[in-house]
């Protein structure tokens, strides 16, 4: 339960939110949360005001949380993203194209250090074209 106190904290601090607002931020979705601390929080439903007080009680003297707390609610959420990028491709019949890294529509901004034109020292042309690993290489695998 303390490491997802400590985010729902830490979102509210970074919101400039109340404690009051503290399962409004939960519901709203606006916390990383992983499976097993979404649980833990969901048992509040009913106890508000006893999660508005755990969470003043954060506010003031914070637990000592694990380092690697975190890393759990990140993966899950990832692999969710990641899952739904997938078959929203799949669906669509597409490849995906990552909208704020295509090097094939703004070239410049992912080539150039300054998004614009190569640096004084740049010993290195524009490249002719740009393929896919899938075009260059037949089943490709990341790791085995």
């Amino acid at each position: 339960l303390n490491p997802a106190l400590d985010k729902v904290v830490r979102e509210l601090d970074q919101a400039e939110r109340s404690a009051e607002d503290a399962w409004a931020i939960v519901q709203e979705g606006l916390v990383p949360l992983s499976k097993a601390q979404k649980a833990a929080l969901d048992t509040f439903a009913e106890r508000r005001e006893e999660l508005v007080a755990k969470v003043k009680e954060f506010m003031v003297l914070p637990p000592l949380v694990n380092a690697a707390a975190g890393q759990n609610a990140s993966r899950q959420l990832c692999t969710e993203a990641v899952n739904k990028i997938i078959e929203e491709c799949k669906a669509q019949g597409k490849k995906f194209t990552d909208p704020k890294w295509d090097v094939e529509k703004n070239p410049s901004s992912i080539l150039y250090v300054d998004k614009k034109t190569p640096g004084y020292d740049c010993t290195v042309g524009q490249p002719a074209g740009y393929k896919r690993i899938t075009e260059l290489v037949k089943d490709p695998v990341l790791f085995k």
